[in-house]
């Protein structure tokens, strides 16, 4: 769960830059989105498959 925090916060930082029309607020926020999609992307795959995995899981039919 905590790994996507920066990812959080870089989307917070491009939402608000957008509504605050600040530049650099838009600018942090890209370069952090890109940074941390760069090093969590192995990650979020692995964690979206085993969110499908389980959801699958879940509705499959048990017995």
């Amino acid at each position: 769960r905590r790994a996507s925090l920066p990812l959080i916060l870089s989307l917070l930082l491009l939402v608000i830059g957008e509504a605050l029309r600040s530049p650099t607020l838009l600018t942090i926020g890209s370069s952090l989105l890109v940074v941390s999609s760069a090093i969590l992307a192995p990650v979020a795959l692995i964690s979206l498959l085993t969110l499908v995995k389980d959801y699958l899981s879940l509705k499959a039919p048990t017995g």
